[in-house]
């Protein structure tokens, strides 16, 4: 193994990172000009992992990482749980919101709603989820993984995912309160990571299920200072949910039970 190789995968994840956010945030000072649509581009974890993958891990580290990807083969119970648990977790606060007396609309929801669902999933699915899960989830989580405890790695994922949000929460384009909704997530994410046994395509349906279903259809039935409540709800009803998952299950305790990968193989051992 030459040694920028061996340099490449003692540092993948910081690699990742640095190259994540520069192909992420370039678009923020132009679309503060005007003359970019998005703040962020979501692809950007996508295109560093296409980076540092094959720099660093060769041939076999790509197909680990597509295979991470796109693991379909797991117990039924986890597509329940990865498309079912953003459903539930938005639209349980959205009745309670309307409890408290916020007066839902639909207002601001698509007209034809099949061909919403649609675009909506081969958009979410191409653009966002891919381009967001690629990175974070079959690289960067079962990377970290092999080097850190399960928590530890909650922990830097979900900063990580809070920064790369950074442009979105400054221009407004996203509440604040989602910051607390995004450390629950990763919890539940690397849960549902090691439980499947490294199936990163279950992060990829949650994503989806999140951006076109739950936030489209409950967080939209309100606007205004109903909306920032609804997300408030939400931030909390995800908090309580990864509380709940820390005191039911000892998942984070026992350590990844993933097998040794050419993505996530301890190196340390190997250098000179």
């Amino acid at each position: 193994m030459n040694r920028y190789r061996l340099w490449i995968q003692q540092h993948a994840f910081v690699l990742f990172l640095v190259l994540t956010l520069i192909f992420s945030w370039w678009a923020w000072p132009l679309f503060l000009q005007g003359s970019m649509p998005l703040a962020l581009l979501p692809a950007g974890p996508l295109l560093a992992a296409l980076i540092v993958v094959p720099l660093g891990f060769g041939l076999p580290g790509v197909k680990e990482w597509l295979r991470t990807t796109f693991k379909w083969r797991v117990r039924p119970i986890w597509y329940v749980v990865a498309i079912g648990f953003p459903i539930v977790l938005t639209a349980v606060p959205a009745g309670i919101n309307i409890l408290l007396g916020a007066t839902p609309s639909t207002a601001n929801w698509p007209t034809n709603i099949g061909s919403f669902l649609l675009e909506e999933f081969i958009f979410t699915f191409l653009m966002v989820a891919l381009g967001e899960e690629m990175g974070f989830s079959a690289f960067a989580l079962p990377n970290l993984l092999r080097k850190y405890s399960v928590l530890a790695t909650v922990g830097i994922l979900a900063l990580t995912r809070v920064a790369w949000h950074l442009p979105l929460f400054l221009t407004g384009d996203t509440e604040w309160p989602v910051i607390l909704l995004l450390i629950p997530t990763q919890l539940i994410f690397t849960w549902m990571f090691i439980g499947s046994g490294g199936s990163a395509l279950l992060m990829v349906l949650s994503h989806i299920s999140i951006a076109s279903i739950g936030n489209t259809f409950f967080t939209r039935l309100f606007s205004g200072a109903e909306m920032t409540q609804v997300v408030w709800l939400q931030a909390a009803a995800f908090v309580i949910a990864g509380v709940v998952l820390l005191l039911t299950t000892d998942f984070w305790r026992a350590g990844s039970n993933l097998p040794e990968t050419a993505v996530t193989e301890d190196v340390q051992s190997a250098i000179p």
